[in-house]
């Protein structure tokens, strides 16, 4: 008969650079005794020991040593929960001084200017989806919602039964060029001049052209292989990998185009002889894309649900901070993420009895559908991270998750 695991302690620490500390929190699985310390081992490692065990923490930055040290010579006896707040080592800054922006791998620009081949593989069994030899145009599809700007800004839009329209009588300045180029570039011709069209409020990718979203590649039917479509409730026009059954995305019939899901590929570079494989985890995908809603739509409250969704519930997220370093039990090093706030949401009247009485408890949630697949990741995720609920605690009824963001260096794999 195996011996039961010895339970460890469900750590978390997380930089606060505005106040210029770190905020820890400690369980143990056992309360503590005489013989329980936290020592500082160097400015971004702790060391804990509880029942004659030592286990190391790791610190998103490097704190004062000095303070920390005196900090840390108080631990109450009887207690589970330990918590600390170390000042940071001056400057207060993340690690590798990390540009705020949403970053994503794979761009248009990244991946036509590599000088290599790219194609397109299927992330489960290495099967050829895209030949890079097919590939001659790498282009970055608008933001999601250029259509609503272009309204906003310009007196007419084009019509959504137009495929060629010019835009005429547009007021442009420094502040609506960018849309107005995104919008020029929606509706442009399908002709050598532009490798993709607004075709009935989609759009449509060109073969030899693949078109580039953030979390997902727009390839046109001819260009792929090894792929089949599959109708189901769960997903309408599923796009499948003929040899593993994977699922890889979407098909849509009237721009005769497939949406291939980024974390479902594994891109294969080549040139000169010689080849790289590269594949990312859907989480820091989940990240970018709240980003990428709470930067250019302003949408921080959000309630989640799916196009195919038969379930009542929906998830109701509050986008806390979009950029935050923080360590726990289940990484081995400063992690860089989105804090999300969340709750099921089960369509009671203001949204729920957990709803009532909290700091969030004032409505202005903004219906957001993501696909199917997204969703299910988000509750994946969040029922992984469970166990962190222990260490850091809700706020009034909602729970506290992180999702990974991604990084130029060093993104960590999961799976």
């Amino acid at each position: 008969m195996s011996a039961s695991p010895v339970p460890t302690p469900l750590f978390h620490a997380e930089l606060l650079p505005n106040i210029r500390s770190i905020s820890i929190s400690i369980t143990l699985p056992t309360p503590s005794t005489p013989t329980t310390c936290l020592t500082l081992t160097s400015p971004t490692k702790l060391l804990l020991v509880h029942n004659g065990t030592s286990t190391p923490l790791p610190l998103p930055a490097a704190v004062a040593v000095r303070v920390a040290t005196s900090t840390l010579r108080t631990t109450a006896i009887g207690e589970k929960t330990l918590s600390y707040r170390l000042p940071v080592a001056a400057p207060a800054s993340p690690p590798n001084n990390e540009p705020a922006e949403n970053y994503v791998p794979w761009t248009a620009a990244a991946l036509a200017q590599s000088g290599k081949s790219v194609s397109l593989m299927c992330k489960a069994c290495a099967c050829v989806l895209v030949d890079g030899a097919a590939v001659k145009t790498w282009k970055d599809l608008p933001s999601g919602n250029w259509a609503e700007m272009m309204e906003f800004w310009h007196c007419h839009k084009p019509g959504p039964d137009k495929k060629k329209q010019q835009i005429n009588g547009a007021h442009t300045n420094a502040h609506t060029a960018p849309i107005a180029a995104a919008a020029a570039a929606a509706a442009a011709t399908n002709g050598e001049g532009a490798r993709y069209g607004v075709l009935q409020g989609g759009f449509g990718a060109e073969a030899g052209t693949v078109l580039v979203d953030l979390t997902y590649f727009l390839v046109a039917q001819a260009d792929c292989v090894g792929v089949q479509v599959v109708e189901s409730t769960q997903y309408p026009h599923g796009l499948y990998c003929t040899n593993c059954k994977a699922h890889l995305g979407a098909t849509d019939p009237q721009t005769r185009s497939y949406s291939l899901n980024k974390w479902k590929l594994k891109l294969h570079l080549s040139a000169h002889g010689i080849s790289e494989e590269y594949s990312y985890p859907l989480e820091p995908f989940l990240a970018a894309k709240l980003l990428a809603l709470a930067e250019g739509e302003g949408v921080r409250r959000m309630l989640v649900s799916s196009s195919a969704q038969e379930e009542k519930s929906k998830l109701r997220l509050w986008l806390f901070s979009t950029d935050v370093r923080y360590t726990s039990s289940a990484v081995e090093r400063p992690m860089r993420a989105v804090k999300v706030f969340y709750q099921e949401d089960d369509g009671a009247e203001g949204g729920g009895q957990q709803q009532q009485g909290t700091a969030m408890g004032s409505g202005g949630f903004e219906e957001v559908r993501l696909q199917g697949e997204m969703v299910a990741g988000l509750r994946e995720r969040f029922e992984e991270g469970v166990a962190l609920e222990v260490a850091v605690g809700g706020l009034g009824g909602w729970k506290v998750g992180y999702l990974m963001r991604f990084e130029r260096e060093n993104t960590v794999m999961r799976g």
